[in-house]
């Protein structure tokens, strides 16, 4: 083999090894964590929705069996929602105040502006909620902020409120700053149309020979299901879960993942130490660091790797050419890697409301038959099957026969007391679910007109 051959063999990237290292990662992430947290964020979810979320299947079956009912007093989904109502009211718009150098404030002024206007074209504020509700419900909420050239050649941010069970971030770390993750992965699920428009034809072309053989409709073995409109009651794809054909249009899982890389690289030092990468750069800008005073050199520097793959296939590998990761995540509760929401701690208080309130009812119902003691051949009106379905109606007639003496008149069973304690369980549980989420009746507007607005703020 010739030196040439030998070069031109080096520099073609090794294609279906960086698309199984890439799909090994996102195991990796999946098992080590991923997959029991969306286990959680799936339940913490239904217990927000309600509807029917709130009990299991296996158990609501139980007690359907058992003649018992499994009724829903959803107390979370009001409360969340005026957790909700409070950051709304309360939200912020990003503001520029001069601080030192050449800053004035008609510079701040008109960053203000700038800021303010991004944030009106990517409808900032609603998404703002959005993530702050997936943070409240399911523990986690993520940014995507990245710039996007389909509207403008010269680039616009773009923010997007991402699904928390499609992200998977680094399961060693232990920090809340991206900035300190060895990677983070988005899951997506991609039309071949929407990978041609991103990645080109030779993309779309790769994938397009590959067919799925077996059931997953777009979710992962062992996985939860993600929210969409429709339900997932037909589709096929691979044993893998790389691809979905339910409606006849294919659709590929795509493993898009960001990561820290260290290479060589054009550096600038400027007058105050700081180094910065040349790449980039504007040549005004360059020639003015270096007529301050700064240098030039090669240095080792941290970037950011952006590799975008499906399970055989390279769409994407450059270098990022941002200096940080595009997502930006949000936790309400963090605690060096571990995440917590609102609904969290009420999932608790709410079973034991359901469960007590539903046999309270189930207590009180069956008091209302509690049956009766006859003697045979006594009753002239009804046989002794309509008297058990019939015990219990207004009104109820029953014609003694004439022979029957008075002590051989049917007796009404006197039913079992309701257990003391139970209503008390079911106003304890309410109690514990406001000291649980910290919503309590003043912040829900729940206070009647005999109670003074002072008061009712001093509470909130």
């Amino acid at each position: 083999m010739t030196d040439e051959t030998a070069n031109t063999t080096a520099d073609v990237p090794d294609e279906p090894g960086i698309a199984r290292r890439n799909w090994h990662r996102y195991e990796y992430g999946r098992d080590r964590g991923h997959r029991d947290f969306c286990r959680i964020a799936r339940v913490n979810e239904g217990m927000y929705l309600g509807g029917g979320l709130q009990w299991t299947e296996g158990d609501r079956q139980a007690l359907i069996e058992a003649g018992k009912p499994c009724f829903e007093f959803n107390q979370i989904l009001p409360k969340v929602n005026a957790a909700l109502g409070y950051q709304i009211a309360n939200r912020m718009d990003i503001a520029f105040r001069p601080r030192n150098g050449q800053a004035t404030d008609d510079v701040a002024g008109t960053l203000s502006k700038v800021a303010m206007q991004i944030g009106d074209n990517v409808d900032l504020h609603w998404k703002e909620t959005q993530v702050y509700a997936d943070g409240l419900i399911q523990q986690r909420g993520y940014f995507e902020v990245k710039v996007d050239y389909e509207d403008s050649l010269l680039g616009e941010i773009t923010i997007d409120a991402l699904d928390p069970m499609d992200v998977i971030p680094d399961p060693d770390a232990k920090s809340y700053d991206p900035d300190s993750w060895a990677d983070v992965t988005v899951l997506r699920w991609m039309t071949l149309d929407e990978i041609e428009a991103n990645y080109g034809k030779e993309a779309r072309a790769k994938l397009e020979v590959e067919d799925p053989d077996e059931e997953d409709f777009g979710d992962d073995f062992d996985d939860e299901e993600r929210n969409h409109f429709g339900d997932s009651s037909i589709g096929t794809s691979d044993r893998f879960g790389e691809m979905t054909v339910g409606d006849g249009c294919k659709r590929v899982r795509v493993v898009d993942r960001q990561y820290w890389r260290r290479e060589m690289a054009d550096c600038i030092v400027t007058d105050t130490g700081d180094i910065r990468r040349i790449d980039g750069m504007t040549e005004d800008r360059i020639n003015t660091i270096l007529q301050a005073g700064g240098f030039r050199i090669k240095r080792r520097i941290r970037r950011v790797r952006w590799t975008v793959t499906t399970m055989n296939h390279v769409l994407h590998d450059d270098w990022s050419p941002f200096n940080h990761f595009t997502i930006v995540p949000f936790f309400p509760f963090f605690r060096r890697g571990l995440t917590r929401g609102l609904v969290d701690n009420a999932v608790g208080p709410q079973q034991m409301l359901n469960k007590s309130l539903s046999q309270y009812l189930h207590t009180i119902n069956t008091t209302a038959n509690s049956g009766w003691i006859t003697w045979a051949g006594t009753i002239n009106n009804l046989r002794a099957d309509e008297l058990e379905d019939r015990g219990a109606e207004s009104g109820l007639h029953i014609e003694m026969k004439a022979k029957a003496s008075p002590d051989q008149m049917p007796r009404k069973i006197q039913p079992n007391q309701i257990p003391q304690g139970l209503d008390r369980i079911v106003d304890r549980s309410a109690m514990l679910l406001e000291q649980a989420t910290g919503i309590n009746e003043a912040m829900m507007g729940q206070r009647g007109p005999e109670t003074s607005g002072i008061a009712i703020q001093s509470r909130q």
